[in-house]
């Protein structure tokens, strides 16, 4: 067999296989994909062997199959044939990823194991046969050549070899660092095949309880599904206090402390108190040196948490230090992790996407008309915004929408633009509304709604539009769609993995007035959303991909920089 390509969607909210890319992978000498039950997993040869629940696409020759076969043949296992695919199939099933380390002779494979949900890529000790792969945060592709990669459309950079002698075992959570068979087998020991429970966690954060906000209620989010995991979870906060408040069981939160030195002491005091420590979470790249000198201290992995503009551009060198200590970092959002990679030396194994969640109580529901009779907003349409109306957040996409208004309401002439939120941006913005928009009917300004209220907001309105093209990740695009309206975002930043096709919405140039307007008439015509498409971010989903990844931080080694 000759060249091998495929490639895994490993995180739940990533699209299915597509065969056309598969088939841009393989070229015109080729034929025969492969693509699991589930749609996840696609491998590209011709012949690939399958036997139960491991399928393997494999290029190369395995010069002592007859005496593996044979070893194999003495514990009672029994061939259909004689080639050495169906060989390695078998050994996988009795050695797992430690059979890499038996063979002889020149290959490079991909093996699927349906049991585990794992992807295993090897390659032969001399490096004689080649292995790229390239991954996005949310796939993982690779194949013989890196032409084939760049074939298949979704690959522009990044894409790497893999080192001879190495295997890449890829899970729900994403690839790991390659490593040698005996160090792999080790690994997989370690992590048990699944969670680590009872992890002790110092979670440095901004915010969390008793906070509003995206990032606080990530914190709350993640927190609330390490813990329901028999994590102890202590919580510093710089902001915001949880007094009054029913935390979940295993969880604490101390009063918050805003001083940064002062902060720094309470740290290390409560470090001290807490200890053993697993595990020191940092909830912002400001406080990470501060958490790789307790990661020092206390013995505890190093995990850091960003969300957008945070890591989008360089940050001081000392900061910098901090972040490239981690054990693991997450991030909201392939697009912030892409700009994180540009600027620090970090492994892009270790900077795993971690997608925001939407919480049940956004969900689909009769509009009411009570709310439209209160803020006077009659029949509509309603074009839906919420956001901070903060000058520093200007690249919302605020004046762009009122300025498509009159061409909208030449169309809808009840339409009307809705806009919520708060800030110190907000009377310019309301002169901005009248100058663009031409009719002081047209934009209506709420200010701040609080998060209780605005399921019914969003279930009133007709459309979310919000061009922005510097989200981390934006929330308020999963709330809306959950809710059933279709969402209209901005290229640039981690917009595309809260709209990730059509059945959520469209993105748009925000700058490109004449394409706002129009996907805002296509999507009135459209219905509501696709509820489905959603599902992958859902609680579940979230918490099942939160308890992976602290598994898979607990079965790694702890490191330095610099080490592999």
């Amino acid at each position: 067999m000759c060249g091998i390509a495929g490639l895994y969607a490993y995180l739940d909210v990533a699209p299915a296989v597509d065969h056309g890319e598969l088939a841009r992978m393989r070229g015109a000498d080729g034929s025969g994909d492969w693509v699991s039950a589930d749609g996840r997993t696609g491998f590209t040869q011709r012949r690939p062997g399958a036997d139960g629940a491991f399928v393997i696409t494999f290029d190369g020759e395995i010069d002592n199959y007859r005496e593996l076969r044979a070893e194999l043949q003495a514990k009672g296992r029994v061939f259909r044939g004689d080639s050495d695919t169906e060989v390695l199939l078998q050994l996988y099933e009795d050695r797992g990823a430690a059979m890499v380390d038996g063979l002889r002779g020149t290959f490079a494979l991909g093996l699927w194991d349906a049991r585990q949900r794992r992807l295993l890529l090897a390659r032969d000790p001399l490096g004689i046969k080649p292995l790229y792969y390239a991954d996005d945060g949310w796939t993982l592709r690779f194949a013989s050549r890196a032409k084939s990669l760049l074939a298949g459309g979704a690959v522009s950079r990044e894409i790497r070899s893999l080192p001879a002698g190495t295997t890449l075992l890829v899970d729900g959570t994403g690839p790991d660092a390659p490593l040698n068979a005996q160090r792999m087998a080790g690994r997989m020991a370690r992590s048990g095949g699944g969670v680590t429970t009872g992890a002790r966690i110092l979670a440095l954060v901004s915010d969390c309880y008793g906070a509003q906000g995206g990032i606080a209620r990530y914190n709350q989010d993640l927190f609330g599904a390490l813990a329901a995991d028999d994590a102890e979870i202590l919580i510093l906060p710089r902001l915001e206090s949880a007094a009054g408040l029913t935390l979940p069981a295993g969880i604490r939160q101390v009063p918050p402390v805003f001083n940064s030195l002062i902060y720094s002491l309470a740290a290390l005091r409560a470090a001290w108190r807490h200890r053993p420590i697993d595990v020191v979470f940092c909830g912002h790249v400001f406080m990470a040196p501060l958490a790789r000198l307790l990661c020092r201290l206390f013995g505890a992995y190093f995990w850091v948490q960003a969300h957008g503009v945070d890591v989008w551009a360089r940050r001081r060198r000392w900061v910098r230090w901090g972040i490239e200590a981690a054990d693991m970092m997450t991030l909201v959002s392939r697009g912030t992790r892409r700009s994180l990679l540009e600027w620090v030396d970090l492994s892009p194994e270790r900077a795993r996407v971690l997608p925001n969640t939407v919480r049940e109580v956004f969900a689909p529901g009769p509009p009411s008309e009570a709310l439209r009779a209160r803020l006077g907003l009659g029949p509509g349409p309603i074009l839906l915004t919420v956001a901070r109306l903060a000058s520093v957040d200007r690249y919302k996409g605020h004046e762009e929408i009122f300025a498509a208004l009159p061409a909208l309401r030449a169309r809808h002439p009840t339409l009307v633009h809705v806009v919520a939120g708060d800030g110190d941006d907000r009377a310019r913005l309301e002169k901005r509304a009248l100058e663009l928009a031409h009719d002081p009917a047209a934009v209506r300004f709420l200010g701040y709604v609080p998060e209780e209220d605005l399921p019914d907001l969003y279930r009133l309105s007709d459309l979310f539009v919000m061009p922005s093209s510097e989200e981390g990740f934006g929330i308020v695009y999963l709330e809306a769609a959950a809710c059933g309206l279709r969402v209209i975002g901005g290229v640039g930043g981690g917009s595309e993995d809260a709209i990730p096709d059509e059945r959520v919405g469209v993105l748009v140039d925000r700058a490109d007035g004449a394409a706002l307007t129009a996907a805002v008439l296509r999507l009135l015509g459209q219905g509501r959303a696709d509820l489905a498409a959603l599902e992958p971010y859902r609680r579940p989903h979230f918490a099942a991909g939160a308890r992976l990844l602290l598994a898979r931080l607990r079965a790694r080694p702890r490191r330095m920089k610099g080490e592999a």
